[in-house]
C-alpha cells in the first residue's frame, strides 16, 4: 500500500452503503439529519481513493510487467478506480435522498390532511 494509507476495498464501501443508503420509515427527520455526515463519509472515501489512485498509478511504471507485483498492483488500480466511480454515484444518491425525504414529509402530510405545509 503507497506511503502507508489505509487499504481502501470496495467490498467494505458497498457493504457501509447498503446499510448507509436505507431510510427509516419512522425516523425520516432523523435520516434527514445525518444525510451531511453521509455525505463527507463518502467524501472522504473518494478523495483518499484518489489519492490512492494517483500514487498507484506514478509507481506502475516501476514495476516489470506480468510479474505477481504488477499483476496485484493492476487489480488494486482497477478497483481503486472503481471505488472512486462508486463514491460518485453514491453521492450523487445523498444529495438525492434530500428530496425523498421532503417527498415523504409531503406526502405524510397531505395522507393526514394537513395540507398548510405544502
Amino acid at each position: 500500500m503507497p506511503n502507508g494509507m489505509e487499504m481502501i476495498r470496495i467490498d467494505q464501501v458497498l457493504a457501509d452503503w447498503s446499510e448507509d443508503s436505507k431510510i427509516d420509515k419512522i425516523l425520516v427527520d432523523e435520516t434527514a439529519l445525518v444525510i451531511a455526515c453521509r455525505h463527507q463519509k463518502y467524501l472522504d472515501i473518494q478523495m483518499r481513493a484518489k489519492r490512492q489512485l494517483r500514487e498507484l498509478k506514478a509507481n506502475r511504471t516501476k514495476l516489470i510487467r506480468k510479474t505477481p507485483e504488477y499483476i496485484a498492483h493492476a487489480e488494486l488500480l482497477a478497483e481503486t478506480e472503481d471505488i472512486v466511480e462508486a463514491c460518485e454515484k453514491i453521492i450523487y444518491s445523498i444529495n438525492q435522498m434530500s428530496f425523498t425525504i421532503g417527498s415523504i414529509v409531503k406526502w405524510r402530510m397531505w395522507s393526514q390532511g394537513s395540507v398548510d405545509g405544502l
